[in-house]
């Protein structure tokens, strides 16, 4: 054991300088009381009494104030980790606890020299400070407290707010202008296949194949049409697959309707017919058929209770190979709703989370990341419950539950200069250390998870009543090579609220454009609300953070108050998961779109659906009814032997047509525009289809037609009266 300074009154020694001191093998000990507040050994510890006194020794320090110790009960020998307190025993010179905080002073005796005695006073001190010393008298044992439990200052020392649990925190006085990242400027790209990689436009139906893994069109119809063959029933394909997505997603169309109005040929008022047999090709009985029987867990034999577990795992392995994220990434949670069966059933979900202050609180908890400048979702976690998530990646000594799972969110990623940002249940100084030591930067918002962190200093000594609203504070500190960033935001700027609290390894304090927050004022002359726009200073490290924070709430905005498939009722859990799974990927799917489309950026959700609900089904106008199986192809051609008329009509855009693509190259030398529309021979709005059939284009005489997005049905009334007029030709002959 090191010696202590030799003038103990004149230098000192803190506590972190004791730390030294200890050295693995040192024989400690504690009771059962205590050692049953550590989660490790809770179960080891269940059956001693309390007072029961369990011995152990140091193996190795994990941190600075963190051992893992060796525990001997009985026959069976446990690890665990504890915080350790320590003072030096005056009677052997050997450490029994102490505050760990490096501004606290120890007692006399704690800077004697290994085999120096002690003076009375030091050995009282000693001796009223330490906690139940007469279980580690003169045998050389240490005091381990359990985590959690407050530790008492020692008496006549200072607090240091400026050094939290041992890591020293410098003020700085001027703004930091240098940008710990150097060429972190990746933007976000998709990894097209080759056939896709060369089209000047991409549609809606092109973005959602791509994220749909390819392993759910493959595997998904297989399992299925083993369940539909076990009925009696037609296998599926991967076609029928598509249709039925496809339809699964225009049951948003009419929310509170039901589904199986979706196939009513009827007026229902406000809402037209939807035909969907005749205009999409599947009947409401094979639809639902295929709904009871699908299947997305393989057929093999296993205890794991998930039975939606390779839907995400899929999931998050395609969209490593399809998609590169740009340089942000952010972490959040997210909910399936499911108010069902819980872990009390065997048919509910193993384990059911409640979040109140989500709109949709109860249900599957996942944390997820999500790439922030395109929108797209690239991992999610399920929530198993706490036994589980100890024993996953990255968790182990030092490393706590939030920075494990931040870990593996970004696991693809790691080592390649991205910035990661979290809430308050991502952000520590010890996630923000994990990440950078492993090549990705983060900024966090401190709240909870405030260990190391200055969250005392900036809460309650940085600022006063006086300061201005947007301030700010930065301070910063080292650790295993590592610059942290402390920075504080006096935002709200109210006495009575928290301020703005951020741990983060990147990023610059200097000024950026203020943060504008819209308000309405109550005006006491005109007794009306008036808007008002507040303009709140801000840094570029606090822009950069809230520029991004938000992501996935956004995303869950879409996906649940937007697209609504969570709306359709179910009473299996499953089910309910690979909704919002489809969910997941139509809603990255109308991101993508978005960014990447040049003119698509005001694209609105709804029309998105839509449009990407008639390619999937490959829409089919009314009166042409849709045939998949042999014996219907047989009974097709039997018909059209007896003399029944089959007239083909090809839709087209107008701006395809040679008339307006020869406007349009004019239009383009000129260096305007021209966009290629008519009035519509069935209704007479603007339109910008044309049929091809019944179209003379040579003449310059179009057959008009509104498109399938515009909610009108002239292409279907157009077939319609064609086939009549058709058929009275026929008999007329």
């Amino acid at each position: 054991m090191d010696s202590a300074p030799l003038n103990p009154l004149a230098q000192a020694a803190p506590a972190a300088a004791a730390v030294g001191n200890l050295v693995s093998g040192l024989t400690v000990a504690t009771i059962a009381s205590k050692l049953k507040q550590n989660s490790a050994m809770k179960d080891a510890c269940s059956r001693l009494l309390r007072s029961h006194v369990i011995r152990g020794r140091l193996v190795q320090q994990v941190s600075a104030g963190t051992w893992e110790v060796e525990w001997t009960l009985g026959d069976s020998v446990v690890k665990a980790w504890h915080q350790v307190r320590w003072i030096i025993n005056p009677n052997n010179c050997t450490i029994v606890g102490a505050n760990p905080a490096p501004s606290h002073i120890l007692p006399a005796a704690a800077a004697a020299p290994q085999g120096a005695a002690p003076s009375d006073a030091a050995q009282n001190e000693a001796d009223d400070t330490s906690s139940e010393s007469s279980e580690s008298d003169g045998d050389g044992e240490a005091e381990i407290d359990a985590p959690m439990e407050a530790v008492p200052a020692v008496p006549g020392a200072q607090q240091d707010s400026l050094c939290p649990h041992g890591l020293r925190w410098t003020l700085e006085n001027e703004p930091i202008s240098i940008d710990a990242r150097e060429g972190s400027n990746f933007t976000p790209s998709m990894r097209w296949k080759r056939s896709e990689s060369t089209l000047p436009e991409r549609t809606p139906l092109i973005y959602f194949t791509h994220f749909l893994p390819q392993l759910w069109e493959e595997k998904i119809p297989y399992w299925t049409s083993a369940q539909l063959i076990a009925k009696r029933k037609a296998p599926m394909d991967r076609d029928e697959f598509r249709t039925w997505l496809g339809i699964l997603l225009a049951t948003t169309f009419a929310p509170g309707r039901s589904v199986k109005d979706m196939w009513t040929v009827q007026d229902l008022g406000f809402f037209p017919p939807a035909c969907t047999r005749e205009r999409h090709g599947m009947s409401r009985d094979r639809w639902e058929a295929i709904k009871s029987c699908l299947t997305f867990t393989p057929p093999e034999p296993t205890a794991d209770l998930w039975k939606c577990r390779w839907l995400i795992d899929t999931f998050n392995d395609w969209m490593d190979e399809c998609f590169s994220p740009g340089y942000k990434i952010v972490v959040d949670e997210s909910m399936f709703e499911w108010r069902g069966r819980g872990d009390y059933d065997i048919r509910g979900l193993p384990h059911k989370s409640k979040v109140i202050r989500k709109p949709k609180g109860v249900g599957l908890e996942l944390k997820n990341a999500l790439c922030v400048q395109s929108g797209v979702m690239l991992r999610y976690e399920m929530l198993e419950g706490k036994a589980a998530m100890a024993n996953r990646r990255f968790c182990g000594p030092g490393v706590n539950n939030s920075t494990a799972t931040t870990l593996r969110l970004v696991e693809p990623w790691l080592y390649k200069g991205r910035h990661v940002l979290g809430d308050s249940w991502f952000a520590s100084v010890q996630t923000a250390l994990h990440l950078k030591l492993k090549g990705t930067f983060f900024t966090g918002m401190v709240k909870t998870a405030h260990r190391e962190f200055v969250k005392d200093f900036i809460q309650k000594e940085a600022f006063d009543e006086n300061s201005a609203r947007g301030a700010t504070v930065t301070l910063t500190a080292e650790k295993k090579g590592v610059k942290l960033i402390a920075h504080g935001w006096n935002e709200p700027g109210k006495k009575d609220k928290p301020r703005k609290a951020l741990i983060s390894t990147c990023g610059v304090t200097t000024a950026a454009d203020k943060s504008l927050r819209r308000r309405w004022i109550l005006n006491p002359e005109t007794a009306q609300m008036e808007p008002k726009t507040l303009e709140i200073p801000q840094t570029h490290l606090v822009k950069d953070y809230f520029d991004g924070a938000q992501g996935i709430d956004v995303f869950n905005h879409h996906r649940q108050g937007g697209l609504r498939l969570e709306a359709l009722n179910t009473s299996d859990c499953w089910f309910r998961v690979f909704e919002c799974m489809v969910g997941t990927l139509e809603t990255s799917s109308f991101n993508a779109y978005r960014y990447f489309e040049a003119g698509k950026q005001d694209e609105v959700h709804g029309a998105f659906t839509e449009v990407l609900a008639m390619q999937l089904t490959g829409f089919r106008p009314a009166g042409i009814e849709h045939v998949s199986t042999a014996k219907g192809k047989k009974r097709k051609q039997s018909e059209s032997s007896k003399g029944k008329l089959c007239i083909k009509h090809t839709i087209l855009k107008l701006k395809d047509a040679s008339h307006f693509q020869k406007k349009i190259k004019a239009a383009e030398k000129e260096g305007g525009r021209y966009n290629a529309h008519n009035k519509c021979s069935m209704c007479g709005h603007d339109c910008y289809f044309y049929c091809k059939e019944c179209s003379a284009v040579g003449g310059r005489v179009f057959m008009n037609l509104c498109g399938p997005t515009s909610g009108r049905q002239c292409i279907s009334q157009h077939i319609h009266d064609r086939l009549l007029g058709a058929e009275e030709d026929e008999d007329e002959a």
